[in-house]
């Protein structure tokens, strides 16, 4: 062989090297480079169980928890009143008194409790990673989300006796605001015929019907807020699905029965005295771990009552919200993402349940990378485009993609392969 036809080769070699080396992203094509998975019906509708059950939306201890994140309840206040005023509940007063109300739910809320039962003793203490805020109606830049109602009617709150109003939803039909997207909470005083009256209590007391709350006493009782804070979020509870602990199953084995002792007193309530936010009790301030997933459970499914109610901050990618996947992991709850996902060489992720991702965000597996979507979807729950999934490459090695054939892709805008 001659010198320059031993240099041309070697050249030829060097540059097929190059090539089978070269680094590159392009769009996954589900049918070029998607592996069928196969799944029987009793199995697609086992997997699909997944998607209903608390556990899976547990938060973990981890600071910001991507897969949990901390969900903001969006809530306005309603003080009602009489025409003459007598309730003396007015602006000056109640603005300032319902803002630091929800600022000390806030403050309840990030700092969860260990549970005070002996029999729940060393349950694990997880962030809520709950949060309330007023929401005034979008546009209206002189509306601070809390109103006042003069109604001779409707103003009063009766929890016991013959004229017992606390259900009666006629004043929330009437004066709700954004009764879809925002908890209304009515602020009402006591019947003044009921005050006067011996064996009536006039004490701090709320219900929870449908997406509002009415309560009572808050003023009369010349408490501060924070004395208020625990009840309020006990009727959140309520709201977000939560039951009674001590009366009967509340489908949490974290939360034993007791007695129901607001204070220590006499036996048994010397010792058994509950914290949870969810008994009747002074501090109502631990969730349990059970608790809190039923709650996100109900916040983070598409069909959850609750849902509605959230501030969707998801729908757009946020700063330091990407996540990269170097293990194994399956994903069983419903989530909303915040950024980019990259599955890592090595990195295994399987997704059976409903995922969101921000505009603009894409799904990376990368060369040794696999996703399983396993009767899974993958959407934008706001209806906003985004890239979909990108295989990442290494000559004709690239990330590995199974999937069902129930599994969904949605919202998916057209993206150019991308060279590095």
């Amino acid at each position: 062989m001659r010198w320059s036809q031993y240099l041309i080769l070697l050249l030829i070699t060097s540059l097929m090297g190059l090539v089978s080396c070269r680094s590159y992203q392009r769009p996954f094509d589900r049918a070029k480079d998607g592996q069928l998975l196969s799944r029987t019906t009793e199995e697609r509708v086992s997997l699909k169980q997944s998607c209903r059950k608390y556990p899976a939306y547990i938060p973990d201890e981890s600071v910001d928890g991507q897969l949990v994140p901390e969900r903001v309840i969006k809530i306005n206040y309603h003080i009602m009143n009489s025409s003459d005023t007598s309730h003396a509940f007015l602006a000056e007063m109640a603005t300032p008194y319902v803002q630091e109300l929800t600022r000390q739910m806030n403050i309840k809320l990030a700092n969860n409790l260990a549970m005070s039962l002996p029999a729940a003793q060393g349950t694990p203490v997880l962030p809520t990673r709950l949060r309330l805020e007023i929401s005034p109606i979008p546009g209206m830049f002189w509306d601070d989300g809390i109103y006042y109602h003069f109604d001779d009617e409707l103003y009063t709150y009766v929890h016991t006796g013959r004229n017992r109003n606390n259900s009666d939803m006629r004043v929330i039909n009437k004066y709700a605001i954004q009764p879809d997207s925002v908890l209304n909470i009515f602020i009402l005083p006591h019947h003044p015929d009921s005050v006067i009256s011996p064996t009536y209590r006039a004490t701090g007391v709320g219900i929870a019907l449908g997406k509002s709350i009415k309560l009572s006493g808050l003023i009369r009782t010349g408490l501060p807020p924070s004395e208020f804070a625990g009840m309020t979020l006990h009727e959140i509870g309520h709201i977000l699905g939560l039951g009674h602990t001590w009366r009967y199953s509340d489908g949490c084995d974290d939360t034993p029965y007791h007695p129901n002792c607001f204070y220590p007193g006499e036996p048994p309530c010397d010792s058994l005295i509950s914290n949870n936010v969810m008994d009747y009790n002074h501090w109502q301030q631990a969730w349990t771990p059970c608790q809190l997933g039923q709650a996100h459970r109900n916040l983070s499914r598409r069909t959850g009552t609750g849902r509605s109610l959230l501030k969707r901050d998801w729908c757009q990618p946020l700063d330091g919200k990407d996540l990269v996947i170097r293990d194994g992991q399956i994903w069983e709850g419903e989530v909303d993402l915040f950024g980019h996902v990259e599955i890592a060489d090595g990195g295994h992720l399987t997704i059976r349940c409903e995922v969101s991702f921000p505009e603009g965000a894409y799904l990376l597996v990368q060369p040794g990378g696999t996703l399983v979507i396993d009767g899974g979807l993958l959407t934008n729950d706001c209806g906003l485009p985004w890239k979909g999934i990108i295989l990442g490459c290494k000559g004709s090695r690239c990330g590995h993609v199974q999937l069902t054939e129930n599994a969904e892709i949605q919202f998916v805008e057209s993206t150019d392969a991308v060279s590095h």
